[in-house]
């Protein structure tokens, strides 16, 4: 906890604000590669030819051709917003203007490349009910039977002879808030990141203009769908959410950013000097690699010898999970 830069969390903090004020679009293409790996020419290669062929030829072309759900991926995210994505991500995507196409940037699974499609203001949560008619092939109705009776129920519920409350418990499909009268608690837009047909149905309900108004039956993969606007609350104040967006700053990747900040600051103070020759020789002697750094090594991974200046050194005390060489 004391290993922070607090400068530097207070302006993540505020980056992390200014960020979930917005939503952005994207879509995206993504050529894997593990996270050791360091020979990346082929890959980044790969990955700069799929740009210029998303410049050239369009999202869909690119997507029915190059996209395979295991090495490659060329994904429609639709909406996000900060937290959403790991951070270098997120970096790419606010830092990419509307309809521009962002620079190959890595992360953990690889390197990717996106188009921003819109950037619009953060539209709050909402509380909505949810009618649902499962129709076509995977229910006991068809699709004509089930606009049919989506708009019986629709009709009803606008006469003022039946609520929506009601009728969700009578006649809906959708068992997670059939049983609550249709209710669905608060929702975000964009916490639906990749569902495309979850977002659009959503954003329904966000532009009914009053409370309580329904949205026209509409149909998805699922079936027939009614919403019905309960509420909707907008994006709170910074005051009021800074201290839980701390909380997140501090358990998001983007705490490193920090915690290096107060090491650097550190190390200056001190005359700190990395001397290379050893750290490559001990990175090498003991099959270390970057997992060390990251908390994430595993001890059973150290040989249980070393050679230093021609003399056997064993691993001999425990500190942790991770054995320690005594010299």
């Amino acid at each position: 906890n004391y290993l922070t830069d607090n400068k530097v969390t207070d302006a993540l903090v505020q980056e992390a604000y200014d960020r979930i004020s917005y939503d952005v679009n994207a879509r995206h293409i993504l050529v894997r590669i593990e996270e050791h790996e360091k020979d990346t020419t082929e890959v980044y290669n790969k990955i700069l030819g799929l740009r210029e062929r998303f410049l050239n030829e369009g999202f869909d072309k690119v997507k029915t051709s190059a996209h395979n759900g295991n090495t490659v991926f060329v994904e429609d995210l639709g909406y996000f917003s900060g937290f959403k994505m790991v951070y270098e991500f997120e970096n790419a995507a606010y830092g990419t203007p509307k309809d521009g196409i962002s620079d190959v940037f890595r992360t953990d699974f690889g390197f990717h490349i996106l188009r921003v499609e819109d950037i619009r203001q953060n539209m709050g949560e909402i509380k909505v009910r949810h009618i649902l008619i499962r129709s076509g092939a995977n229910a006991n109705v068809t699709v004509e039977e089930g606009e049919r009776k989506i708009n019986e129920i629709r009709e009803k519920i606008t006469s003022g002879s039946e609520t929506f409350e009601s009728m969700a418990r009578i006649h809906s499909e959708d068992f997670s808030s059939k049983y609550n009268g249709g209710l669905i608690d608060w929702l975000t837009v964009n916490q639906f990141v990749g569902d495309i047909e979850r977002q659009e149905w959503l954003s329904r309900a966000f532009a009914l203009e009053k409370n309580g108004d329904i949205t026209a039956a509409f149909k998805t993969n699922y079936g027939w769908h009614l919403l019905q606007k309960v509420e909707v609350r907008p994006l709170s104040s910074f005051d009021v959410i800074k201290n839980q967006l701390k909380t997140k700053v501090q358990q998001n990747q983007r705490s490193q950013i920090s915690i290096d900040s107060l090491v650097s600051k550190i190390q200056r103070a001190e005359g700190y000097q990395l001397n290379q020759a050893i750290y490559d020789f001990l990175m090498t002697a003991m099959s270390l690699d970057s997992s060390v750094s990251k908390g994430t090594f595993k001890s059973s991974n150290l040989p249980e010898t070393i050679t230093i200046n021609d003399k056997l050194v064993k691993k001999n005390y425990k500190f942790h999970d991770a054995e320690l060489y005594r010299f």
